[in-house]
């Protein structure tokens, strides 16, 4: 410590130099004992711009930070300096939510095959079992005390970071802070947080945010955790809502949006939540998104990001990645990694199909239009006389208009008044007016039932054409999962 002192008071420049593997030396800097004569806030005030930076592992030093177990102190001054790098995952796929989790109840093992935080396995397995007993007889925050409780002031911070973008007491936009909501919502935030976070806060499962939104709902549009090989399965976040609470599924926002639309739009498949959404709320399946008018079976066909963009390869690569231990995967060829990626698109592809034909099969009648057989001409006949009603109060308005000017004085009354002199029958013929424009009205309201039944007619080949491609989809899905190809 000394020496380093002695070498940065003699040149500050040194703060802003990296080694071989691109580490500068605020990467190294997360032990307690940097905060000794305010050493560590020097470092960051003299070259803060290595906050950001990333070396050959894609590590931050916020990320070693939480590997070498920092201080709540030391975690503080980063975030507070720079809080994107609670959003920033290692090469890995590791970001500081799921490396702190990890490293509290997970044997997490590096490249070498050893424990990441120790040398001897046997004693690394042991403090994950005391960890591990220590959670699971926590019912409520009062529970929390010892190592526990600051390990999860560090893990608070890091979610309100990640899911909120500042560590400050006064959130944007006048927000409260919850942390059942932020799990559910934290890009790379494992399931198994959220788990313990409904244990500390379980009325926060029912409770919703100032635009309205459940955890369900956030978790709907949250991406998918990747589960690393090592870790323990949870079921997805989405699953552990809909069990606790499954009133969610049947509840809006303050944009009229169900869970289901959400997730939909998020790229959510079958497997992935619809169907435990669905079968805590079925009604939801014949329900239109109000963002995009779209029934759930047409948002399932588009709502999933284009595989073949930058971020869905990257997504992909990811999850192939977490298949495989780090060694293995940097040992495998270029040809074999993109075999994996390949398999994971293809999958993909196939799961998107599949949640399409499931939806539809669960609704079928959304083919026609979405409305049941025996109500299709009901609701189409609802719909004329509502049209003919606002066109009816139209023509009355102008009706109204032209009597008046005719009663009321001025030029209207003069008009009037030379007309009923010049034609003594005058009455009559305003009579024969009124009936003329009677029988207008009449062949108004003629023409416009007639452009409404060829509107309907033109609809119903659209709704037909959009039946014979599904239903060629569906066949050719069939064939797929019988003969494993297309079969044409």
């Amino acid at each position: 410590m000394e020496v380093l002192e002695t070498l940065f008071q003699s040149d500050h420049s040194v703060a802003s130099i990296s080694d071989i593997d691109g580490s500068f030396p605020l990467h190294h800097c997360g032990r307690a004992e940097y905060l000794e004569n305010n050493f560590l806030h020097k470092l960051m005030t003299i070259y803060p711009e290595a906050l950001m930076q990333q070396n050959a592992r894609g590590e931050t030093p916020l990320i070693l930070a939480v590997s070498l177990n920092a201080s709540v102190p030391v975690l503080q001054e980063m975030l507070y300096r720079y809080p994107r790098a609670a959003r920033i995952s290692d090469s890995g796929g590791f970001y500081p939510v799921s490396l702190l989790w990890n490293s509290w109840v997970n044997v997490r093992k590096g490249a070498t095959g050893q424990p990441v935080l120790s040398d001897d396995e046997a004693e690394v397995t042991e403090i994950v079992k005391r960890n591990r007993i220590q959670m699971k007889s926590v019912t409520g925050k009062g529970d929390l005390e010892g190592d526990l409780a600051i390990w999860w002031h560090k893990m608070e911070m890091l979610l309100r970071v990640s899911y909120h973008k500042t560590l400050r007491d006064a959130l944007p936009n006048g927000k409260q802070w919850r942390v059942v909501h932020a799990a559910a919502g934290c890009d790379g935030c494992p399931p198994g947080v959220l788990h313990f976070a409904m244990k500390i806060e379980a009325g926060q499962c029912e409770e919703a945010d100032e635009e309205g939104n459940l955890p369900l709902h956030v978790a709907a549009g949250a991406p998918p955790y990747i589960r690393q090989n090592f870790e323990k399965t949870y079921g997805s976040r989405i699953e552990m809502l809909v069990k606790k609470y499954p009133e969610a599924s049947r509840k809006k926002n303050v944009k009229g949006e169900l869970c289901l639309h959400i997730a939909l739009r998020s790229g959510k498949t079958w497997d992935s939540g619809i169907k435990k959404i669905l079968k805590a709320e079925p009604r939801g399946i014949k329900i239109k998104d109000t963002a995009t008018g779209l029934f759930p079976f047409m948002l399932a066909a588009i709502g999933n990001k284009n595989p073949s963009s930058d971020e869905g390869r990257a997504q992909a690569e990811a999850r192939a990645r977490s298949k495989f231990n780090k060694s293995e995967w940097i040992l495998m060829t270029e040809a074999d990694q993109n075999k994996e990626i390949k398999a994971i698109i293809d999958n993909d592809q196939l799961m998107t199909l599949d949640t399409v034909f499931r939806l539809l099969l669960a609704a079928p009648s959304q083919l026609k239009g979405g409305i049941p057989k025996d109500n299709v001409e009901s609701m189409y006949l609802i719909n004329d006389n509502r049209i003919l009603r606002e066109k009816l109060r139209e023509l009355s308005t102008e009706v109204h208009s032209m009597r008046r000017k005719e009663i009321d004085g001025g030029v209207g009354a003069e008009r009037r008044v030379r007309f009923l002199d010049e034609d003594p029958n005058g009455d009559a013929n305003e009579s024969e007016h009124e009936e003329e424009l009677e029988q207008n009205m009449q062949e108004v309201e003629a023409y416009l039932i007639q452009d409404m039944k060829s509107k309907k007619k033109e609809k119903g080949k659209k709704i037909e054409k959009f039946k014979k491609f599904y239903m060629k989809r569906s066949k050719r899905f069939k064939n797929f999962l019988r003969f494993g190809k297309h079969k044409k």
